[in-house]
């Protein structure tokens, strides 16, 4: 190892990052994770309203807007907000933190960004930025006119003018797919939708309740000029579940650092709430809800995962833990996305060192999680857990009901024939939860040519035998939605392989 004393510096200069960074600040962004990144900024400028819209044209998404009611901007305040880096002191309830924001987030998506606005007693503000076509170049900005961003804010279709505020557009979405199946698309469009309500319910609970600002994700179809579909957003505590009279949790449990003192909240889930929403969440399996759910301002930036104080485990799935890294930021660096949090060793350890007032320590909240989970797969008294359905024969109800369980937290959906293009034996549509089977093969499978609400109960029952988990939650997970796919073409597939092997049996004289 050279010693330093034995080194002479003859020169010293600033190296500035290289432009072509740009085009990878955000590269991590996830559609909902970006979307999230500038409804923050809508927060933090205190808009009543919000809005995500999917513009369709060609029955295909072209472009996504994020409009608000907000104070809007100057010319010169747009132009701040679109240096790279721009960073400023923020307020203590602004949601910023590296000073790229939304055009990380938008770039990360979009080929091409758009903002407007308008704010009182200004002039209205358009720009675009976009990659610069020259390679590892810096984006480009182009500067809108006056009269041309006040025709186009006013053609932005809603229930009354937006008076001042900011549009963000994003244009050659690359999220978005081509596919020329319309009925591919519409299923694409409706998962989206939903997930971007969910994720945003999630990530903002804390802000989107009494006092908080309207939230709403939508589609407009520019061909018919009509608004479609609507979602709004309701927010999605994590930690909101059923009472357990019988737990010690949740307790709060406090923890040193060199330069601070902390403090956080250990949860255990009571395993009945194991189906609804707020644990579900969407997360991707059971490791991905638990964990360190880690707030900054009342924004929720991780939800689940160890961070490496724990290994994930099937057996900590009801784990969970409320973290507000106010106190320590600087052992806790935030990912440029804000959608992750990494510790550090010394928070780590903190972590572990941690104790409530009772003399409880971090290990025996472990063993209280595993605990539940134990108790969760003892209840065997009836292992079978059946989401509700209307359209079964009543026979099927019953035995299900004295043979296994019949789910009191869950809505029951409705089993029924009907027409719907496209190569699906089974069409689920889990707003209006209606399960609906292909009429085409109505005769194939269940003999008659007349379908009624009592026809085909076979079919019916094995249908809702092989889709009612399904309806368990309010929208269908990554992992589900493979499996519903796979389903659809093997049932189609072996539908058409029936067909053809009744033509070829020779009729009966």
């Amino acid at each position: 190892m050279t010693d330093d004393a034995e080194l002479w510096i003859t020169q010293e200069r600033d190296v500035p990052p290289d432009p072509s960074l740009a085009r990878y600040i955000g590269a991590h962004h996830s559609l909902q994770s970006a979307i999230a990144d500038i409804v923050d900024n809508s927060v933090s400028v205190g808009a009543d309203r919000i809005r995500i819209r999917f513009v369709i044209r060609d029955g295909v998404a072209k472009a996504l807007q994020i409009i608000d009611d907000g104070p809007g901007m100057s010319a010169d305040e747009v132009d701040d907000a679109m240096v790279m880096g721009a960073t400023r002191d923020y307020g203590l309830k602004e949601l910023g933190h590296f000073g790229v924001g939304f055009k990380a987030a938008s770039l990360s998506q979009a080929d091409t960004l758009l903002v407007f606005a308008r704010k009182d007693g200004a002039t209205p503000v358009g720009r675009k930025m976009r990659h610069s076509p020259t390679q590892g170049g810096s984006p480009r900005v182009s500067d809108y006119s006056a009269d041309s961003v006040i025709s186009h804010l006013g053609a932005v279709p809603l229930s009354e003018p937006l008076r001042h505020g900011t549009v963000i557009e994003w244009n050659d979405v690359r999220a978005f797919p081509q596919d020329p199946d319309q009925d591919a698309q519409n299923s694409w469009l409706d998962a989206t939708l939903r997930n971007v309500a969910a994720g945003l319910g999630t990530r903002h609970h804390r802000l989107l309740g009494d006092g908080g600002p309207s939230v709403v994700v939508d589609t407009y179809d520019q061909d018919v000029d009509e608004i479609g579909m609507e979602f709004p957003v309701e927010p999605l505590d994590p930690f909101t579940y059923s009472e357990d009279l019988t737990s010690e949790y949740p307790k709060n449990f406090h923890g040193t650092l060199p330069d601070a003192e902390f403090s956080f909240t250990a949860h255990v889930v009571p395993y009945v709430d194991r189906t609804s929403p707020n644990y579900r969440l969407d997360m991707g399996g059971e490791e991905g809800r638990q964990g360190f759910f880690v707030y900054r301002r009342d924004r929720l930036l991780q939800v689940g995962g160890w961070n490496g104080v724990l290994v994930p485990s099937e057996d900590l799935r009801f784990a969970r833990i409320r973290l507000d890294i106010d106190d320590v930021e600087s052992h806790a660096r935030i990912n440029p996305e804000k959608s992750g949090v990494e510790f550090d060793s010394t928070l780590r350890n903190a972590l572990h060192a941690a104790k409530a007032v009772d003399g409880t320590v971090f290990r025996d909240f472990q063993t209280a999680a595993k605990q539940q989970d134990r108790a969760s797969r003892s209840r065997t008294r009836r292992p079978l857990d059946f989401t509700p359905a209307v359209g079964i024969p009543a026979e099927v109800r019953q035995i299900l009901e004295e043979r296994g369980h019949l789910r009191a937290d869950s809505e029951e959906f409705s089993v029924q024939w009907g027409r719907f293009p496209g190569r699906r034996f089974f069409k689920i549509d889990l707003e209006s939860r209606i399960l609906t089977i292909n009429l085409r093969f109505h005769e194939l499978v269940s003999g008659g040519s007349v379908a009624d609400g009592r026809s085909g109960p076979l079919t019916k029952t094995l249908m809702y035998l092989l889709t009612a988990d399904f309806f368990s939650g309010q929208y269908l997970g990554a992992a589900q939605k493979l499996r519903m796919e796979a389903m659809q073409e093997a049932l189609w597939l072996a539908a058409e392989t029936e067909e053809k092997q009744r033509r070829k049996k020779p009729r009966k004289r």
